[in-house]
């Protein structure tokens, strides 16, 4: 009976780990949910300084394929957009064509070129503490670590990039 109990246990909490894995936000986001207001744009301004080295502004367009109701998203958005981005919200696809949607960029109604799938992760370690931004672009992922101090974050290296 114990070993009963403890395998339903052990399933109940199996089942609960998938199915936050099958959120709408797809595992992007913002993780943090007491960060500062400060340091929330001060990260979301280094994002888009780094996207602005690597991406032109003026002739990139990004397909945000999350919500952004974050601090974070919200900033990054504003950012990018002041900065002369075509940035389209995507509402995330949900079910099998999940996956396909994120897989290759959509083609332009035009023939111009193709936008770019765009997700950004926010998260932290407590020890040591860290934030840890993550831009993911198409295939390509950029992270960058930084040390929260009361009213500033500063890099804790350079940006990672993989392609």
């Amino acid at each position: 009976m114990r070993a009963l109990l403890s395998l339903i246990g052990i399933l109940s909490f199996l089942t609960g780990c998938g199915s936050a894995s099958t959120s709408t936000s797809g595992g992007y986001g913002n993780f943090i949910p007491s960060a500062l207001a400060a340091h929330e744009k001060q990260l979301a301004d280094d994002a888009a300084r780094q996207l602005q080295l690597l991406y032109p502004p003026a002739s990139t367009r990004l397909d945000l394929r999350q919500s952004a109701p974050d601090g974070f998203g919200k900033q990054l958005v504003e950012t990018l957009r002041s900065q002369g981005y075509a940035l389209r919200e995507v509402p995330p696809a949900v079910g099998p064509a999940a996956a396909e949607s994120h897989a290759a960029p959509a083609a332009s109604a035009s023939g111009a070129s193709a936008s770019i799938p765009f997700n950004y992760v926010l998260d932290s370690i407590t020890s040591p503490k860290l934030y840890r931004v993550t831009l993911v672009l198409g295939s390509q992922t950029m992270t960058r670590a930084y040390v929260p101090q009361s009213e500033a974050v500063h890099p804790a290296g350079a940006w990672v990039r993989k392609e």
